[in-house]
């Protein structure tokens, strides 16, 4: 497959050269004509189409309006923009031609993508927010979904780890269930995932938040609504453009961990405390010392390149990219690359038919870090990271040793304890190959000027596959590995959907009248098998036909349904009144017979104040205050966790008898009746312009109630069944703001923005049952968090602390901690009665913070164009799993610091191996302030000018330079403050993250 794509890419390169050489030759035999195109105001237009009339022949201007294109002497150039009148001049005699562009006034009005269709921004009364494209293009990289960080308001978008291809984790407007708060991801129309789109191929992202917006999209739709629409033909010539960055990166910071001799000082503390044998090796010579940090996190190349080919005529229009991106991590042997290919295409068959094709194929490969857990299952166990194993190991041990079989080094003595985490990711495979393919095909049909009819089919179609390959090697007693292990997974998900719609539109006077109503249909199959053999006999064999040891297969068939009526209607008076209507019904086949299907509605209101003849304040040119309310549903459980299950064939349940094997069987869930979660949401905005828009501003305050959220309630071990039941057992409400603000002004020959974006929630769980206590920072031990009633999703639950014990009076009267010595901590009795136990922890706050914000910057002057990009967050907590893990273990540097009688002004409590005080129990101590400034982006550009008098095949070229990460400001200790954890009810616990990456590029744009 690799060996196809990359043949195809050649291919696609060699097309391009093709386009090349063509207008090379053409330009040896006529004139070449050279100028600006801006609006009435000066500002030039990028992105025009200049087109030699009646030939196929153009150009496009550049990011500065300027254009080159070669033609023949007596030709005519055609000059157009959407929202501008277009334009035709005839050259004469002429090598300079600037053009002025008079806006379209029908047209320039601001479209912004919707559930199923389009408005204009000026109509909108429900919340809505577009991403702008630019200046996300302008970071690097190939994930839009950690992309879209810091870019909008009421748009969260983190990521879960650092490792390359790390699937990002959304929220729009924070948590309002317990269940699943991803939001609904539409490409082109069709449901779909953000980890095949190539950044470069967006024409623009919309996110919908509120109900009104999102009502449409029904069932999936209450986290939330991304739109994305990828780029389409423009009627030209064909228009090529190459963009390609190279770059390299490393790790944000290193923690300050303990050397070796460090590491012995802190055991011989922590055993003498109490009187216990040392061991051998901190008193033996010639050990190595290990900076397991230098020997894992490594310096990594990345290189993205992207061609586009586009243009049209008057009955197909095309546009054709490919892409190829590759990322080492910064940690050895781990990589993500990705290829991809899309070709978008319209025709128009006649004056009343239209027919839309988009196919898309990416192609995925990621080489993991072993045990790296990026699931967002909602389970007790959550591992242990082997980023905690690398911090861990002692520096007493050699990474690597050449006398060894493997060329890794393990422990001279089992004391220093056993693994080699550098080792083990060389030496194991973890590696996952998918293939993703989108397609959809539109008809579209118009019956009057007013009226049309579209039915749109889609398909996604992904292929998976996991390897995970284990050779034999000896890191120590507990970290050897006798015989080779193989393991592989294969998925395939199936989805198709079928829409069918109406549009109306119409305007009479004053009036204007937009409906639509439709249908959608949509299925899903997911099928998976895999196998296991734990003895291939050879580090060699990479097939599970050679095992020859114990053998284990698997598999999955899941399939399910939803089918949708929708309607959506909208009246503007005048352009000053505005009311939108929208309704749906789903039906899932989540929900028992009786619950399956759900009707959803919302309402929104808006008023043109500013328009109002009564309205005259000078400076204020747009005043738009929208009222909206309406319901979602959510059926984001399981498949089928209304019925009862069987499980049977299970080494616990079967039986030998003699030579034959019974078969046993049990009952692991009960039958639920349960229904659709419901969200009931309320949003109050206001659209503000300030002195011709110079100035804009939008506000939003919004109230989300949840009802009837479905989650798992625990039943008694003594019904006989192995797992709990899904049920509607919670109340859930989520509220907050959010501001949106911009200006833009241009002096001379430099002009620039700034934009800003602040989003602020805050949730509150009313019902629940019985509360979840989770947070565990390694396997099941040491949770961190509960929700329950009152609180806050994944409230931090914990002892909370009063300094540090300074002599053992202090201890005496405090008289609740009767194992405390002086240096240890001091734990506050909460409830006042006399005793230090569980119910004393108490509640400090979620990990979600107070306020997050991103700050753009854009300037240009002449030539050269500057973009930066700040994004953070105030008020955030983050409980240092990483900190307590290195404190447990001796790792940390800070414990040479620890409390003794002679060092007692430190905070950092005294060191003895047995505990009794429990200083490591759960406790603020370990929480930290993760509020952060970080400038997260910067880009320097600079266009060549003229440069097609120079090179004939370019119409324009711009070279750039950019990093990313570069600066952070915060008083977190850990790696990352803007990590946190894919599980719901873990996030802002730090088991380990894998760091985030500082990255500098240089790049090159072309267009020919």
């Amino acid at each position: 497959m690799i060996q196809f794509i990359q043949t195809h890419l050649k291919i696609t390169l060699g097309l391009a050269l093709a386009f090349m050489l063509n207008f090379s030759i053409f330009g040896q035999e006529s004139q070449t004509v050279t100028g600006q195109v801006t609006t009435d105001t000066g500002d030039p237009i990028p992105g025009v189409n200049v087109v030699e009339e009646g030939t196929t022949n153009g150009s496009i201007t550049d990011a500065l309006g300027n254009y080159t294109i070669t033609v023949s002497p007596s030709a005519t150039l055609t000059f157009s923009f959407i929202g501008y009148l277009t334009e035709q001049v005839a050259i004469g005699s002429r090598s300079v031609i600037d053009i002025t562009l008079l806006a379209d006034i029908q047209q320039l009005q601001e479209v912004v993508v919707v559930g199923y269709g389009s408005q204009g921004k000026r109509d909108l009364t429900s919340s809505v927010a577009t991403v702008e494209v630019d200046n996300l293009k302008k970071l690097p990289g190939n994930n839009i979904g950690t992309m879209l960080q810091g870019q909008a308001a009421g748009l969260s978008a983190v990521s879960g780890q650092g490792t390359p291809g790390s699937p990002p984790i959304l929220r729009v407007r924070g948590l309002s269930t317990v269940s699943g708060n991803d939001p609904l991801v539409v490409v082109d129309g069709i449901p779909s995932s953000l980890l095949q789109v190539n950044p470069s191929d967006v024409e623009s992202i919309t996110v919908l938040k509120d109900a009104a917006a999102s009502t449409i999209y029904g069932s999936r739709a209450a986290n939330g609504v991304i739109l994305i629409t990828t780029r389409r033909g423009n009627k030209g010539a064909p228009q090529v453009s190459v963009n390609s960055y190279v770059g390299i990166s490393n790790v944000i910071k290193e923690l300050d961990l303990a050397n070796r001799d460090q590491v012995n000082q802190i055991i011989r503390t922590r055993l003498e405390a109490d009187g216990l044998e040392l061991p051998e090796f901190i008193s033996q010579s010639g050990l190595p010392d290990t900076d397991w940090q230098d020997e894992y996190f490594r310096t990594a190349f990345e290189q993205k390149h992207d061609i586009n080919i586009s243009g049209g005529s008057d009955a197909v229009l095309y546009n054709f990219s490919a892409g190829y991106f590759n990322q080492e991590g910064i940690g050895v042997d781990t990589e993500s690359e990705q290829y991809n290919f899309r070709m978008n295409t319209d025709f128009k068959i006649s004056d009343k038919v239209t027919v839309s094709q988009s196919l898309s194929y990416a192609r995925i490969n990621r080489d993991r870090m072993f045990n790296l857990n990026e699931s967002n299952f909602r389970d007790r166990n959550s591992g242990i990271s082997p980023i905690l194993d690398l911090l861990i190991s002692r520096p007493h041990k050699p990474a690597i040793d050449p006398s060894t079989p493997t060329g890794f080094g393990a422990p001279s003595d089992p004391q220093i304890g056993s693994g080699n985490v550098v080792g083990q990711q060389v030496l194991e495979t973890n590696r996952d190959e998918d293939d993703r393919i989108q397609g959809n095909l539109k008809l579209e049909y118009k019956i009057s000027d007013n009226l049309k009819i579209w039915t749109q089919i889609g398909a996604n179609i992904f292929n998976d596959y996991f390897i995970f390959h284990t050779p034999t090697y000896n890191f120590g007693p507990q970290a050897t590995v006798t015989m080779p292990v193989l393991s592989e997974t294969r998925g395939r998900t199936s989805e198709t959907v079928w829409n069918n719609v109406i549009d109306f539109n119409k305007t009479f006077g004053d009036h204007s009248i937009n409906a639509l109503v439709g249908g959608s249909m949509e299925k899903r199959i997911f099928q998976s098998t895999g196998g296991s053999n734990n003895d291939l006999g050879s580090d060699k064999l990479r097939a599970l036909s050679g095992g020859i040891g114990d053998a284990n297969s698997f598999g999955s068939n899941v399939e399910r349904t939803i089918q949708s009526v929708f309607a959506r209607v909208g009246y503007n008076f005048a352009d000053k009144y505005m009311v939108q209507l929208s309704l749906r019904a789903d039906g899932s086949s989540r929900f028992p017979s009786g619950n399956k299907t759900a009707t959803f509605g919302s309402v929104s209101l808006g008023w043109r104040l500013s328009d109002e003849s009564f309205f005259n304040v000078p400076f204020i040119s747009e005043l738009k205050p929208r009222f909206s309310y309406g319901t979602l549903g959510n059926q984001d459980i399981g498949d089928f966790a209304f019925l009862p299950t069987i499980t049977s064939n299970t080494s616990r349940l079967n039986y030998p008898s003699g030579e034959d094997v019974l078969v046993g069987s049990i009952s692991t869930s009960i039958p639920s009746d349960i229904r659709w979660e419901t969200t009931k949401t309320t949003n109050y905005g206001v659209d503000i312009g300030f002195l011709e828009d110079k100035i804009t501003m939008t506000f939003e305050y919004f109230n989300i109630d949840t009802e009837d959220i479905l989650t798992d309630a625990n039943i008694p071990a003594t019904s006989g069944f192995t797992s709990g039941v899904t049920e509607n057992a919670g109340i859930m409400n989520n509220k907050g703001w959010e501001l949106a603000v911009a200006y833009r002004k241009k002096t001379g020959e430099f002009q620039y923005s700034v934009s800003a974006n602040f989003t602020h929630t805050k949730n509150k769980v009313k019902k629940l049952g019985d509360p979840f206590i989770r947070g565990n920072v390694i396997f099941v031990n040491h949770p961190t968090t509960i929700t329950q009633e009152g609180g806050q999703i994944a409230d931090f639950f914990l002892f909370k602390t009063d300094g540090i014990f300074q002599s053992q009076a202090e201890v005496d009267a405090h008289g609740i901690q009767p194992e405390a010595s002086a240096g240890d901590l001091r734990f506050v009795d909460v409830n006042g009665d006399g005793e230090l136990n569980d119910d004393d922890r108490t509640l400090f706050g979620s990990n979600l913070p107070n306020v997050e914000f991103g700050l753009t910057f854009n300037a240009q002057y002449k030539n050269f164009d500057l973009n930066i990009f700040f994004q953070g967050n105030e008020g955030s907590k983050m409980y240092n799993g990483t900190r307590w893990i290195l404190y447990r273990d001796e790792s940390s540097a800070e414990l040479v610091n620890g409390w003794t009688p002679s060092n007692t002004n430190t905070g950092v409590f005294r060191q003895i191996d047995s505990d009794p005080n429990q200083n490591l129990r759960p406790s603020d101590y370990f929480l930290e302030d993760a509020s952060y400034v970080r400038l997260k982006n910067v880009q320097l550009g600079y266009t060549v000018p003229s440069i097609g008098d120079k090179v004939s095949i370019l119409s324009n070229a711009r070279i750039y330079i950019g990093g990313e990460n570069l600066a952070t400001i915060t008083g977190y200790s850990g790696f990352d403050p803007s990590l946190t954890n894919f599980e719901l009810f873990g996030r802002g616990v730090d088991r380990g993250f894998f760091p985030s990456a500082k990255r500098y590029v240089v790049g090159l744009q072309l267009a020919f």
